[in-house]
């Protein structure tokens, strides 16, 4: 499974999932007529979102054989120290699993 078919499957599972609200949070830049448009910031997870209760969810999707940037460690770290919740996942399943965990 691609990275993006994870994604688009984690992304259908958690809206149907009561107390998660959830989107796909794209980055990079393109080109507009002679100008270059950045969106997003470096590191940012895949899939961004809130719990219940207002808490905020990022989640860096991978493959098996996924690597990490030093941004994106950095970005999690960051989130997880204010409150949030930052975690990889590797499948629906562990995504589901961290989720459903967080709302308990």
């Amino acid at each position: 499974m691609s990275e993006t078919d994870i994604q688009r499957e984690i992304l259908a599972q958690l809206a149907l999932m009561p107390g998660v609200f959830v989107w796909r949070q794209n980055s990079g830049a393109m080109k507009v007529g002679r100008r270059y448009i950045k969106f997003g910031l470096t590191g940012q997870a895949d899939i961004s979102g809130l719990l219940q209760g207002g808490r905020r969810l990022e989640i860096e999707v991978k493959t098996k054989a996924g690597v990490l940037s030093l941004e994106q460690v950095a970005f999690g770290a960051r989130i997880n120290a204010l409150g949030g919740l930052w975690f990889v996942a590797r499948s629906v399943d562990e995504a589901i699993a961290k989720v459903k965990e967080a709302l308990v």
